[in-house]
């Protein structure tokens, strides 16, 4: 959907983690993979209360690690139609290329010290539009309090956390490209 020149958003719904039946504190992956597949249509077979519990229980019973990007491809790539194009050399245009061709955007960084994933949603001139499983991110820490849904994170956030070795031209961050063939 493009709202006026220069920006661009997809509707991708938002789940939030702190709900999630399992590891609520550390579910940001499938929770990050399942806001993308949810609005492709793909709604689960029901053994879970949630999409991303699905998801979490799929990787625990096919030893997938929901910490690697790999494994986390091999997840989206299960369900038929869904393709996840990663690489951990990905760049901030290659975000925008990504979302200006329809394909949500997940990506992982450093908004914690453990590491963090989110999706990216969306751009404009000053950054991106993204739902952030846990909440909102301040340089302090979450407030996980208030919806991560639709927030803004600037293009130098962005930058500092998801490629923090080449801050100025960003060229390492870990970048899933998803979509599905209707």
């Amino acid at each position: 959907v493009v709202d006026k020149p220069g920006k661009i958003d997809l509707d991708v719904t938002y789940f939030s983690q702190i709900d999630n039946r399992f590891n609520s504190h550390g579910s940001c992956n499938v929770t990050s993979i399942a806001m993308c597949l949810w609005s492709f249509g793909i709604r689960g077979d029901g053994s879970q209360p949630q999409l991303e519990d699905q998801l979490y229980q799929t990787c625990e019973h096919n030893g997938l690690d929901r910490h690697s990007p790999l494994d986390l491809k091999k997840l989206v790539e299960m369900f038929p139609g869904c393709h996840d194009d990663f690489t951990e050399q990905g760049t901030l245009d290659d975000i925008r290329v990504a979302i200006t061709a329809g394909k949500p955007c997940v990506v992982h960084g450093y908004f914690t010290r453990s590491g963090h994933i989110i999706v990216i949603r969306g751009f404009d001139e000053t950054g991106f539009i993204v739902n952030d499983p846990y909440g909102e991110y301040f340089a302090a820490g979450y407030d996980t309090t208030i919806s991560g849904k639709d927030l803004h994170y600037s293009t130098g956030l962005i930058s500092r956390v998801c490629s923090p070795e080449s801050v100025d031209n960003p060229k390492h961050i870990w970048l899933h490209r998803i979509w599905h063939n209707h």
